[in-house]
């Protein structure tokens, strides 16, 4: 079975600026690996985030967590689940 997927579901997010970020355009890594998607927020609320990936993933896993980047600057992260 191919378990590509470019969309996810994201949770427990923690803003370290303790705000949501404005754009709905960032990038975010994934679990361990150092690749970097461009992604777009589909949808946030104050309990999670469903994020549409640039590129399919066929790693992304329920507990992996998701680092999301404007630029270089760290903007926070969540659990996927």
């Amino acid at each position: 079975k191919n378990k590509h997927r470019s969309e996810l579901k994201v949770s427990d997010l923690n803003w370290f600026s303790g705000e949501e970020p404005t754009k709905q355009k960032l990038t975010v890594k994934l679990r361990h690996g150092e690749h970097l998607y461009k992604c777009k927020i589909l949808d946030m609320t104050r309990e999670h985030a469903i994020l549409k990936l640039d590129a399919d993933d066929q790693g992304i896993a329920s507990g992996q967590f998701a680092v999301f980047y404007d630029g270089e600057i760290c903007l926070g992260s969540g659990v996927i689940i």
